[in-house]
This record gives C-alpha cells, sequence and structure tokens, in this order.
C-alpha cells in the first residue's frame, strides 16, 4: 500500500482547503493604494532589525524546521540498519506521529503555565537530547529519542514558536516577516539536506546525529547569547 499514505495526506489537505475557504476574507485599506513591494520587504527587514527578539524567535524556528526535515527523512533509514523490518518502521513512524498529536493538542495549556523564556530553551533542550538518544546504540535508546523527545519537543516548538513570532510581528509586515522565516529555513536546507545525506552514506548514523545535536546546540548558544540582555521582555 505504497499510494496509501500519499492519498491520505492529499485527501487531508483537501479537506483542510474546503474549511479555509469559509474564513472571511479581510482586506486592509481601501484597496487604492499603490503597493510598493521593494519598501514593502525593506520595512519587513527594518522591523525585524528593530527587535532582536523577533530575529532570534525567527532563527530558532528555522533550525527546528531543519533539523525535523533533515532528520525525518533519513530516520526511517536508520530504524531499518537497526534491525526493524519495513513494516516495524512504519509503525513506529505512526507512534512518533501520534506523539506529535498529543503534544500539539497539550501546547496550548504549556504555553498558559510557562513563559516563552523557560518553554522555548527547554523544548529546544528536549530536540537536542532527543537527537543525542537517536546517536545511542541502544535501540530502546534511539527509540525514546525517535518516539517521545524528537517528536514531542517540536510538536510544542513549532506552535509556540509561530505564536511568539506573530504575537511580535508589525500587522503591516506581518505576511513579509513571517516569509524571513521560510527563507531561511529553504536557504539552511540547501546546505544542510545534502549534507546530511553525504554524512549518512560515508559516517555511522550516529555520529552524523552526535553532528547535528552539536551544530544546534552552537547555534542555540550563540543566538541565546545575543539575546541575553533581552530575556527579561521576553513574558509571551
Amino acid at each position: 500500500l505504497i499510494a496509501a499514505p500519499f492519498a491520505a495526506q492529499f485527501a487531508a489537505y483537501s479537506l483542510g482547503c474546503v474549511f479555509l475557504l469559509q474564513v472571511p476574507e479581510q482586506r486592509g485599506g481601501t484597496g487604492e493604494e499603490r503597493v510598493l513591494p521593494l519598501r514593502h520587504i525593506m520595512l519587513g527587514l527594518r522591523a525585524t532589525r528593530r527587535d532582536p527578539l523577533l530575529l532570534g524567535l525567527l532563527v530558532l524556528s528555522a533550525l527546528v524546521e531543519c533539523a525535523w526535515t533533515t532528520t525525518n527523512y533519513y530516520t526511517q533509514l536508520y530504524m531499518h540498519v537497526l534491525g526493524y523490518s519495513l513494516s516495524v518502521v512504519g509503525v513506529l513512524v505512526a507512534l512518533a506521529l501520534a506523539t506529535s498529536v498529543a503534544f500539539t493538542a497539550l501546547t496550548p495549556r504549556l504555553m498558559r503555565r510557562l513563559p516563552g523564556r523557560w518553554l522555548v530553551p527547554g523544548c529546544f533542550a528536549a530536540l537536542v537530547i532527543g537527537l543525542l538518544l537517536l546517536s545511542a546504540p541502544q535501540p530502546a535508546m534511539s527509540l525514546l529519542g525517535y518516539l517521545l523527545l524528537f517528536p514531542a519537543s517540536v510538536a510544542v516548538l513549532t506552535p509556540a514558536l509561530s505564536t511568539y513570532i506573530n504575537a511580535r510581528c508589525p500587522e503591516a509586515q506581518r505576511a513579509t516577516v513571517l516569509s524571513f522565516q521560510t527563507g531561511m529555513f529553504s536557504m539552511a536546507m540547501i546546505v544542510l539536506f545534502p549534507l546530511f545525506g553525504l554524512g549518512v552514506v560515508t559516517l555511522p548514523f550516529a555520529l552524523v546525529y552526535r553532528l547535528m545535536a552539536l551544530g544546534l546546540s552552537g547555534s542555540a548558544i550563540v543566538v541565546g547569547w545575543l539575546l541575553w540582555p533581552h530575556q527579561p521582555s521576553v513574558t509571551a
């Protein structure tokens, strides 16, 4: 049933589009203003540069997406290398998705109880620990990282960072600022994805996961150091 997951995903996306069509459209202004795309982009860049916290959140969001997308492609192969059959690997992927669903549903409660200055670093640390567990030689430890820590941290960070970023975006340049996030992710993937793929065919999987954990930790430390003077104002 190779085509079944893709058919199910297509059906789910199509159903989602039906509901999105019911959202009332809202347009700002009178519609008579002349749109200047370059000036709009410059205003978005200026707004991002003036808010270090917004810039840091955009970078962290791009890092999380890069880690999830890159690792998700190759972990199934890694599980097969550990000795699991393709059918069992499919079940493991389904269990990891169930973890993502559960923690995504739990995220609003976590955001109400924990301030962003604790929630984001804590979940980012769980993400790095999950990668390190994936690199463990024991299959049970690898499964703990793959089925719990890694998907749970991504499931919480994705909506939480999106909420914090939207809260700090200037209304007029919101779409432009959000495009910076996807732009950083795309540029990073151009480099990371082939490097990760080259790594898994020339180096042990465990070493590649450790290198990714090291890269994420280093990037997060740099971002945290740059944002430390502004840390008290992170109350979202």
